[in-house]
């Protein structure tokens, strides 16, 4: 399995101890500041979680503009992550530095283009075939649409190769070439991954479920927090190999040069 490799490379590069403890720190951070968040909520998202909620408004703003702050940050990260892969055969987690935020807002355009062709494409397709009582082929263009999103990312992906805008990195017609070319490569790594998600899925279920048992508030708390931590450090890395593998499907099959 190429997955498996993918991780065995992710874990051995240079400075890749310190990197992942990072990350890890990061996913921690995120994880406290939205749980801070859902907890002002009347804890409605996570039922029992025994999390105290900010004690101001302003606190609340501060967490909460901290923990999308870091999300933004990761979004830029993943950016940097496929953008340094398309250089090199092996995969390497790089570092994480400020200019993350410089590379999301040079994505964003491509980003933002590929959206609305997904969006447009699919609500318009809907419309029709509800409209014209079709619910059937409705559910099924509805499950074909959500099978393209690989396709979209690729295209958002590739991007990141050099970061220059072309007509043929925003053509919608170039998603069928990518269709054509890559479908079988897509579906193979797409299953491949699926088995590296239950992972981080699997031990948040057993977190969850098992930590009632608990009987101290506070140790259940930790428990608790630590699953979700865990539990969101290891779907970005699941997230990050899925990504190479679909950066390495660029360069074998589209020849993505700078």
């Amino acid at each position: 399995m190429e997955v498996i490799k993918y991780l065995k490379q992710i874990y051995s590069g240079e400075n890749a101890l310190a990197n992942h403890i990072t990350l890890f720190s990061v996913c921690g951070i995120m994880v406290i500041f939205i749980s801070l968040y859902m907890a002002s909520l009347g804890n409605a998202v996570f039922p029992d979680f025994f999390i105290s909620p900010p004690s101001s408004e302003i606190e609340l703003f501060f967490e909460a503009s901290l923990g999308v702050f870091i999300v933004i940050y990761l979004f830029g990260y993943c950016f940097k992550f496929v953008g340094v892969n398309f250089k090199q055969d092996n995969v390497t987690l790089p570092d994480m530095t400020l200019d993350n935020f410089m590379i999301l807002i040079k994505s964003i355009p491509v980003m933002v283009v590929w959206a609305l062709y997904y969006f447009v494409i699919t609500f318009a397709g809907l419309y029709f075939l509800i409209k014209n009582d079709q619910i059937p082929l409705a559910y099924v263009f509805g499950a074909i649409m959500i099978c393209l999103i690989p396709f979209f990312i690729m295209k958002v992906f590739s991007f990141s190769n050099n970061f220059k805008y072309s007509f043929e990195l925003l053509n919608p017609f170039s998603l069928l070439s990518y269709l054509d070319r890559a479908l079988g490569d897509v579906i193979l790594l797409s299953l491949e991954s699926l088995v590296l998600i239950i992972v981080p899925i699997l031990l948040l279920y057993l977190n969850f479920k098992y930590s009632v048992l608990v009987r101290s508030d506070s140790l259940k708390l930790g428990l608790r927090l630590g699953g979700l931590c865990l539990s969101t450090y290891l779907y970005l890395i699941c997230t990050y190999i899925y990504s190479v593998g679909l950066v390495n499907i660029l360069k074998k099959k589209f020849i993505v040069k700078d």
